[in-house]
């Protein structure tokens, strides 16, 4: 048995869509409706600097944000870097 707290509004999901370009999408859904809510999304490098942040546009539970991050820095399970 195990007892989880968190706030009374939450985020419940999030889904991610970073390309190869820097552009950055996301959906994220909240654990209830609720007017008036903003959401703002940071993307931190290795050394914990902001590399791109945006703010999320939406209504109720569900909020989408779109934005680009300059010069990323790619890689894959191969060939990582950073």
């Amino acid at each position: 048995v195990f007892v989880v707290s968190k706030p009374a509004r939450n985020i419940n999901r999030v889904a991610i869509d970073a390309g190869m370009d820097g552009r950055f999408r996301s959906d994220i859904y909240l654990n209830r409706a609720t007017t008036g809510a903003t959401v703002d999304v940071e993307i931190l490098d290795s050394k914990g600097k902001v590399a791109g942040k945006g703010n999320a546009s939406g209504a109720a539970d569900h909020f989408t944000t779109d934005f680009s991050v300059k010069n990323p820095l790619l890689w894959t399970a191969e060939t990582r870097r950073g």
